[in-house]
């Protein structure tokens, strides 16, 4: 087996790991909450025989480690349960939400990229001039401000203050991208800016850290020497091996997007997974719970997982490395 298969498996193996703990933690969620499934289901006037005979349906009467095996078994042919409150499936349920959430931190994470690789780059080409000056106190302000705060910030700004002005933004409410494209995007407009807010300050300083260092290697000042253009040096052959903490911290970001989506969700009314999980909370709806938070553990470790895989393609000397290692 070569190295670079023998790294994939032990990634794959450390995953699994990660996520049977995880499973597991929403599993014991069961034992631990004071609350009784069955007088979420049945009301508060249900009698002993009626909470017993949910219970046996229900498989709450064996034991731990028993409920525990069929509930993982269920999860690997996709059965998630069913939700007590809405008789719902519950991976239907989270695939409904996951539509929302999903384009939520695509478009928050294209956006955040766009913004912050150019003010990357120029920080980096004019560092210690004004303009690199002038963004550490604006992303320091930027970094500083909570998502809920920036939300709230949009809202009264491009939503209630632009009622009267030719363009403004709807403050709530959603429309799916299937059904008009266009007012799913104009609804998505100040949740995705309150969720990229959050991450252009890092990303652009991580760039920029990488990029001072890379712009003093050896290969970069040759091709100074040879006489291309600046931009030529910078985009061509400075910035892809600048890349690997940005991907890094891109891919990482989304948890971080994940647990802002619940602060936005709630707070600009979308159905997704954040307004799901919330709900699903207030409402004592465990399996519902149980699975949003596996699901979203899922979601975390593919993301880890997909970044590792990225650095060869943006590294070649890490794929020369493990030649050599061969």
């Amino acid at each position: 087996m070569s190295p670079a298969v023998r790294a994939v498996a032990a990634r794959l193996a450390h995953l699994l790991v990660v996520l049977a703990l995880v499973s597991l933690a929403a599993t014991l969620m069961l034992d631990l909450t004071p609350v009784d499934p069955a007088i979420v289901m049945l009301g508060e006037q249900a009698t002993p025989e009626q909470v017993a005979q949910v219970h046996a349906a229900l498989g709450l009467d064996r034991p731990f480690l028993a409920r525990y095996a069929n509930w993982v078994a269920g999860l690997l042919t996709g059965d998630f349960g069913t939700s007590y409150r809405t008789k719902v499936d519950v991976l239907d349920a989270i695939l409904a939400a996951l539509a929302v959430t999903g384009e939520l931190i695509v478009l928050s994470l294209l956006v955040a990229l766009a913004v912050s690789i150019p003010i990357g780059i120029l920080t980096a080409h004019h560092r210690d001039d004004w303009f690199d000056r002038l963004w550490v106190v604006v992303s320091s302000a930027l970094v500083s401000c909570p998502p809920f705060v920036s939300a709230l910030v949009l809202v009264f700004v491009f939503a209630l203050l632009a009622r009267d002005w030719p363009v403004h933004f709807p403050a709530t409410g959603w429309t799916a991208f299937t059904a008009d494209p266009l007012d799913n995007l104009w609804h998505a407009a100040l949740p995705v800016v309150t969720l990229a807010l959050v991450l252009v300050p890092n990303f652009s300083r991580v760039l920029r850290s990488d990029l001072v260092a890379t712009l003093d290697d050896d290969f970069v000042l040759f091709a100074k020497a040879k006489g291309l253009p600046m931009r030529r040096v910078l985009l061509r052959h400075a910035l892809r091996p600048s890349s690997l903490s940005l991907v890094t911290v891109a891919g990482i970001s989304i948890g971080q997007l994940m647990g802002g989506a619940v602060v936005v969700e709630v707070l600009f009314g979308l159905p997704g997974l954040g307004q799901l999980l919330v709900n699903a909370i207030t409402l004592n709806d465990l399996p519902l719970v149980q699975g949003a938070v596996v699901f979203i553990a899922a979601v975390y470790v593919a993301a880890n997982a997909a970044v590792d895989l990225c650095y060869r393609v943006l590294d070649p000397r890490l794929r020369v490395a493990h030649g050599a290692v061969a």
